[in-house]
């Protein structure tokens, strides 16, 4: 069962950290938790930022409705939050999801999830389905969105997935974009298959206006 929560906002700041032979970051932020993988360090927000200020060239952001795909302790949900009229959350937070991903190597995902609720439980226009992707989509697939934003497997198939499931949400007009449009992941091939890109941005987000 969909679990939805009617998580407004918390201004926290991004978290900092550095590299070690532990994968995981010590945040500095105590109101974003200790010890998670930290997903957005300043030049990540700030192109998440960037993206989204391309969007309003279009249409106030304000408008919108997106679904977020992959969510982690919510960095990337509170910035969204801050920008959209509401913001969906589709994470399973499901322990050894993807073994090569660094994120998997930290806190158990029941204390990921627990973290993500106290990071977002403040902003009354998020909302969060605990689902795989592919289960969720028949929660959300009732209404077209505006945005769609794909962050969650990395792997070839995951994304392909996720564009095959959830392109037809958008609305005509609308957005889908994502995360690690890069060589290193299965990302690039799947999102370049499907896409010619409208553009991409310097935390490696990519955008495509339908």
């Amino acid at each position: 069962m969909a679990e939805w929560l009617n998580a407004p906002v918390l201004k926290t700041g991004i978290l900092k950290g550095i590299w070690g032979s532990n994968p995981c970051f010590s945040a500095n932020n105590k109101n974003m938790g200790d010890g998670f993988f930290v997903m957005r360090l300043p030049l990540y927000a700030n192109g998440l930022k960037e993206m989204i200020g391309w969007m309003n060239q279009f249409e106030p952001t304000s408008k919108m409705k997106m679904i977020e795909i992959g969510s982690y302790i919510g960095e990337s949900t509170l910035i969204f939050a801050d920008y959209f009229k509401e913001v969906v959350s589709v994470d399973p937070f499901l322990d050894g999801y993807d073994m090569d991903d660094p994120a998997c190597h930290c806190w158990p995902f029941s204390m990921v999830y627990n973290q993500f609720l106290i990071n977002t439980l403040p902003h009354s226009n998020i909302k969060s389905i605990r689902l795989k992707s592919d289960e969720a989509v028949e929660v959300v697939r009732h209404q077209q969105w505006d945005f769609v934003y794909i962050d969650g497997l990395h792997t070839y198939d995951g994304v392909m997935k996720d564009i095959e499931n959830y392109k037809h949400l958008v609305k005509p007009g609308g957005f889908i974009g994502g995360h690690d449009y890069i060589d290193d992941f299965g990302v690039k091939k799947a999102v370049d298959e499907n896409f010619t890109i409208s553009k991409s941005f310097s935390d490696t987000s990519w955008i495509v206006k339908l």
